[in-house]
């Protein structure tokens, strides 16, 4: 049972790792191979009831809509939503935190644009996403700038630029 509970800890240890390194593959303008990092650490949570591998999904979905893959941004970040949903919002949850209300957000903004009937469902999306990057900005340093620019974002899109600039201050 040690050595099963070792391994488990290793494979968990190594997807958070490699998740680290797609997040910042992500940051260097590389949405191609940080999609790839991504779900290849996926798999590794595949033995975690919680929401570990949501972090894998974030990534992403953020990297699909960088590739311009819209429909597949949509679906990764509502299925890394109801990831990060199943268990607590903890310090090391910040990427989904951070790369699913961004990727909602551009979804939504681009469904306004064009006059797209996903609208309405990507903003309660947008608001669950919400919901768990305040949770996190509750417990963890990390969380408040991300909340507040996220807020100031959704604030900008809904045409309030003073809330918008306030949040995005703050942030």
């Amino acid at each position: 049972a040690i050595r099963s509970a070792r391994l488990r800890g290793a494979e968990l240890n190594l997807g958070w790792a490699s998740v680290l390194l797609a997040v910042q593959t992500l940051w260097r303008g590389q949405p191609a191979e940080a999609r790839e990092l991504a779900l290849g650490a996926l798999p590794r949570f595949a033995s975690d009831r919680g929401n570990a591998g949501a972090n894998a999904l974030a990534v992403s979905a953020a990297a699909a809509w960088q590739l311009g893959d819209f429909q597949r941004a949509h679906a990764e970040a509502e299925q890394a939503l109801d990831v990060l949903e199943r268990g607590p919002v903890l310090f090391q949850m910040w990427p989904s935190c951070d790369l699913v209300p961004d990727t909602l957000l551009l979804l939504w903004q681009q469904a306004r644009e064009r006059g797209l009937p996903s609208e309405a469902a990507l903003k309660k999306l947008i608001q669950r996403a919400l919901t768990q990057t305040r949770s996190l900005a509750f417990i963890a340093p990390i969380g408040k700038p991300l909340y507040l620019r996220a807020l100031g974002v959704l604030a900008r899109l809904e045409g309030r630029p003073a809330r918008a600039q306030k949040d995005l201050q703050q942030a």
